[in-house]
């Protein structure tokens, strides 16, 4: 199971310049069903592409190595719509991409399922301190680049 306890801002600001996930939270239920909750803000128009880099890193000997995930998207707009993506079931309904200023995606309890026969498969040495995050550029309407980051921290474990 993995338990996200905490979603943080990751750029030297103290906030993200172009997301609000402060109502977002995931929930898991067992070893294989995480939920969604919440909402996510944009507090800024993405246009399209929307370059992304995703990837999760593990906490080993005192130091965040990349390892299990590590995706680069030249338009994240594509990715959200892609059936192939981990997240596909949460985003498959969520139509408008680019994305203007003050929309709210709203997620009422929206199950991320892993299959059994992966975590099953999941060595015992990839237990332990996890961060998930992802790096942003976003190009708003008036052609201005913005940077964004977000991490969520969590814990692989056996239950």
């Amino acid at each position: 199971m993995l338990n996200m306890t905490e979603i943080e801002c990751c750029i030297k600001t103290d906030r993200s310049t172009v997301n609000d996930l402060s109502e977002l939270e995931l929930i898991p239920e067992n070893d294989t069903t995480t939920f969604i909750n919440g909402s996510w803000k944009f507090t800024a128009a993405v246009a399209s592409p929307w370059p992304m880099h995703i990837f999760a890193e593990h906490y080993i000997r005192g130091e965040w190595l990349i390892q299990a995930y590590d995706r680069h998207y030249k338009d994240f707009c594509d990715a959200i719509k892609n059936p192939v993506e981990p997240w596909y079931y949460a985003t498959k309904d969520l139509k408008q991409c680019p994305i203007p200023a003050e929309t709210v995606w709203f997620f009422d309890m929206v199950p991320i399922k892993w299959p059994k026969s992966l975590l099953n498969a999941i060595p015992p040495h990839y237990m332990g301190r996890w961060r998930i995050s992802y790096d942003g550029e976003y190009k708003e309407a008036d052609g201005t680049i913005r940077k964004d980051c977000q991490r969520g921290y969590g814990d692989a474990f056996i239950d």
